[in-house]
């Protein structure tokens, strides 16, 4: 009888964590080791360090030969999901 109380017990035990564990796992953010995107961003001046609202910039991947044209805030340029 000891024995049977002390196995029925434990399962209360293991069965209550289980369900708090359950309770607070999907109110748990997705977690991401890496990720495999990146950005560039920067702005574009003259020789004087004037900045240059209207240039354009142009980023190209040497490898597949791929161009890219950023996308311009003032004088900023933004690459993003690279």
């Amino acid at each position: 009888m000891y024995r049977l109380a002390t196995t029925l017990r434990s399962i209360v035990r293991y069965g209550i964590a289980l369900i708090i564990v359950g309770a607070f796992l999907p109110a748990t953010p997705p977690l991401r080791a890496q990720v495999d995107q990146g950005s560039v961003t920067g702005t574009v001046t003259d020789t004087s360090g004037a900045l240059m609202p209207n240039a354009t910039v142009t980023l190209t991947d040497n490898g597949t030969g791929l161009t890219l044209t950023g996308r311009r805030v003032g004088a900023a340029f933004i690459f993003s999901r690279l």
